[in-house]
């Protein structure tokens, strides 16, 4: 059953129907939310509070688009407003903690070391530079699918990528005291 499928049963009342859409894109949105927010309980709210606001406006939504932009797009809504009223930062984890076992200790520990670089480094960004990375390398969505779920133009979209990579490069870039 294809998106299309799943929305218009659930406009009929097909509880399932919109059950099956959430198994598909809860984790994709709640991934988004965290990244967004930080935090694990406002992640989960905003998900909980974007399918709760899809499914009131199933009536709206095209049928013939794919569900997953539009849902993420109201996840992402949903953790901002969230982010701005709790003035909380929060990190994009670069390696979300997962090593490989294959490589040595001290690989594996200057991997982590850098992984918690990059964490703290996301911290200092705005929840909005957080999003748009977030879209672009954990998502890997195109320039026009991070549009579309940002509801602002492709060309935006481009001038956002580059501010939050020059401010991201800004923090990662060791400070040179006295020289």
């Amino acid at each position: 059953m294809r998106d299309r499928d799943h929305v218009l049963s659930a406009r009929q009342g097909d509880e399932r129907a919109f059950a099956r859409l959430m198994e598909l894109y809860g984790t994709a949105a709640y991934r988004l939310a965290f990244r967004i927010t930080g935090d694990t309980g406002e992640a989960e709210d905003a998900c909980q509070e974007a399918f709760l606001r899809a499914y009131r406006s199933l009536d709206s939504f095209d049928a013939e688009r794919p569900f997953l932009p539009w849902i993420l797009r109201i996840a992402a809504n949903c953790a901002l407003t969230r982010a701005h009223a709790k003035k909380r930062e929060c990190p994009l984890s670069a390696a979300d903690g997962e090593s490989d076992p294959k490589a040595g200790v001290e690989e594996s520990a200057e991997r982590a070391s850098e992984a918690e670089r990059l964490r703290r480094a996301l911290e200092e960004l705005e929840a909005h530079d957080r999003a748009v990375l977030g879209l672009r390398y954990e998502q890997d969505m195109r320039v026009a699918e991070i549009a579309e779920v940002l509801g602002i133009g492709e060309s935006a979209v481009k001038l956002r990528l580059f501010r939050a990579r020059s401010r991201l490069k800004r923090v990662l870039e060791p400070t040179e005291a006295g020289a």
